[in-house]
């Protein structure tokens, strides 16, 4: 055993615990009791925090400590880990961890034009629909002259055209592409119903039923296979997800 690791192992031990043996592939034993051996586990190696899945790219490519293969969860839409395959204790340490920085839109919440409109440009794609529901907002009449309708599935809104006012059906559900992973990965598309009420707020609500998750975990599983192309067919990692 080389000096560090002496000193490791040593450091866990008390006055009364002695080293009694150790096997050739490194796993150490002392008597805990005077009785029963007790195996000395292999140190935990710290988990590193990353935002962003090219910065686990980075990590993997460059000359870090760790020479074992290694495993790619994706856990989820917004958690990814690195694990090793396998350490001399038979665990899978995580080496990093990542998850993104997003804020979620406040899905089901009514709320004014003016603050609708900077949520909106905030958390979603900027697509045509976007740009649909932008203009909407801040068209849209408020006060006593105000009107809405709504049959459930198309809605009727009352908006300020020029000097004039006119009712502007919208069909529902809606096509956005909110930011809800990674911004490495393309942002899966999804349905949402938007409402209005009579006090002129407006709302979306996710009509999805989670089928985005999925798409996206493929867009992630797509990203590392195209980005560690070579360590995947090399059998160096595999990704999982």
């Amino acid at each position: 055993m080389e000096n560090n690791q002496d000193l490791q192992f040593v450091s866990e031990l008390t006055k009364k615990q002695t080293v009694l043996y150790e096997l050739e592939n490194g796993r150490t034993f002392y008597d805990r009791e005077r009785a029963t051996l007790t195996e000395i586990k292999e140190l935990p190696f710290e988990t590193i925090k990353l935002h962003t899945l090219q910065g686990l790219v980075d990590y993997i490519k460059s000359d870090f400590e760790k020479e074992t293969d290694m495993m790619i969860h994706i856990e989820s839409a917004t958690r990814v880990s690195l694990l090793e395959a396998v350490n001399s204790n038979n665990d899978h340490p995580v080496l990093a961890s990542v998850t993104p920085m997003i804020r979620e839109f406040n899905y089901g919440m009514f709320m004014d034009s003016e603050r609708f409109n900077i949520s909106v440009m905030e958390h979603f794609e900027r697509t045509e629909n976007v740009d649909i529901l932008l203009t909407l907002a801040s068209k849209i009449v408020v006060g006593e002259q105000s009107e809405i309708n709504d049959n459930g599935i198309t809605q009727e809104v009352k908006m300020k055209s020029g000097a004039r006012f006119e009712m502007v059906e919208i069909d529902n559900p809606i096509e956005l592409q909110p930011y809800r992973t990674f911004l490495d990965v393309a942002q899966p598309p999804s349905p949402f119903v938007f409402r209005g009420n009579k006090n002129g707020e407006l709302a979306l609500f996710n009509a999805d039923g989670g089928k985005w998750q999925y798409l996206a975990i493929e867009n992630i599983k797509e990203f590392f296979n195209t980005a560690l192309k070579e360590k995947i067919e090399s059998g160096k990692i595999i990704v999982v997800g």
